[in-house]
């Protein structure tokens, strides 16, 4: 070989190796992008056929018998979880978490109930509802002004300011044992919830740092929010180690079953809701109460 011909074989050699180098360092560059994606979004709703795959192999499910396609309910539930798979609310915060003391997280709660009180049941009007004891000490307030400008005995409007002087204290002292116990997520700003937000956005609910809640309860949340997979690894970022996360309302059971099928309380629902799959796999009121 000439040196001429050395030389050519050397730089081809070379070549070879910058483009090898290039390409690697691409690769690199595009896991690293995945990655920051992958982290974002770490899982998507299923479709209804994806759903009833997953129901027919679900091992709890084919033993009870429940394994027959989605019903049209379900899948109007399903198709709304789709919709509102990537529905970010902001995550506006009303109070901030240095000014609370407590240590369990209301989803669905708020301080007030946005809905017409003609609507059955009310909206939001559960144990962080403290619009109603706020307006009974305006209630109260009045009244005492009101007596002042009777034409009673100084004796008798005294009397009676002290009975209502002592009704304001004792419903101020429920309004700040609730305040001081329960912090609220709620994606209606009209409940004004501590933290407007949706409980399956990784952006909204970066404002709770890690391991923050002893216990996080679920007040009459819709089962929408369990079909997308976004909530546990967010449940399980925000609760304190051996936590508490508490289901309270009406769930779907049977949709509830496979939605947890792949996370690490898929034995703890099982075990909770077999009978209530067994004996009425439509929507039911439970209390599930699981350790993180």
């Amino acid at each position: 070989m000439t040196h001429t011909q050395f030389k050519k074989e050397r730089r081809k050699e070379m070549n070879k190796i910058i483009m090898s180098t290039i390409t690697i360092l691409i690769l690199l560059s595009f896991a690293s992008t995945n990655k920051i994606q992958a982290s974002e979004i770490v899982g998507h709703v299923m479709n209804v056929d994806q759903f009833n795959e997953a129901i027919k192999n679900n091992d709890l499910l084919k033993k009870l018998g429940k394994t027959d396609p989605l019903s049209e309910n379900e899948k109007g539930n399903l198709k709304r979880a789709l919709e509102f798979e990537r529905s970010d609310v902001g995550g506006v915060v009303n109070r901030q978490l240095n000014d609370f003391k407590g240590n369990t997280l209301v989803i669905g709660g708020g301080k007030k109930d946005a809905q017409s009180p003609s609507d059955e049941g009310g909206g939001n009007r559960g144990i962080t509802w403290i619009e109603k004891f706020q307006n009974e000490i305006k209630e109260a307030t009045k009244l005492i002004e009101d007596i002042k400008s009777k034409s009673w005995t100084e004796e008798n409007k005294q009397r009676n300011i002290e009975l209502l002087q002592k009704e304001i204290e004792e419903n101020q002292k429920k309004v700040d044992d609730i305040l001081n116990t329960y912090y609220t997520v709620n994606i209606e700003k009209g409940d004004d919830p501590d933290l407007v937000a949706s409980i399956t956005s990784i952006s909204d609910m970066s404002k709770i740092p890690d391991n923050y809640f002893q216990k996080v309860i679920f007040e009459n949340v819709d089962i929408l929010v369990w079909l997308n997979p976004n909530i546990f690894k967010i449940l399980e970022r925000i609760t304190k180690p051996g936590g508490s996360i508490i289901i309270d309302g009406a769930v779907h059971s049977r949709l509830l079953v496979v939605a947890f099928a792949h996370t690490k309380w898929a034995q703890q629902i099982n075990k909770q809701v077999e009978n209530d799959v067994k004996v009425w796999p439509d929507y039911n009121r439970l209390k599930i109460t699981l350790t993180n």
